[in-house]
């Protein structure tokens, strides 16, 4: 095969037009696994979580730091059938060590998002 063919050749792992990467890839998380997104009340973060619920996940676990996040932001207006139940929305430190070894002990997440920041600007 020359490198002319290689590039016209379809990626076995590229996206699938006819669904989404993450539901067709050969790793792809089952759709009632525990899922976490530390940072969910920030921008990236609710946008994943937002992206989630649209595909189908149903047990959602995220983090915020200062205080709790109003749940319509991770609802969509064409996503009338998303439940809010698939999300719970915990307060965590995580420049405490102890608390996130806790956090992570007591619920256990078989995926990580990391989406947390620190706010304030550019100093």
């Amino acid at each position: 095969m020359t490198d002319s063919n290689k590039l016209s050749q379809p990626s076995a792992l590229g996206p699938n037009p006819q669904s989404s990467v993450l539901s067709t890839h050969p790793l792809a998380m089952r759709k009632d696994a525990r899922i976490l997104v530390v940072g969910a009340s920030g921008m990236v973060g609710s946008a994943i979580i937002r992206r989630l619920l649209s595909l189908g996940y149903t047990n959602i676990l995220g983090t915020y730091h200062s205080r709790m996040p109003d749940i319509n932001i991770f609802l969509q207006d064409d996503s009338p059938a998303v439940m809010p139940e698939a999300i719970k929305l915990v307060k965590v430190d995580l420049t405490a060590q102890e608390a996130v070894n806790s956090f992570f002990s007591r619920e256990r997440p078989a995926y990580v998002f990391l989406a947390a920041a620190r706010v304030g600007g550019i100093h």
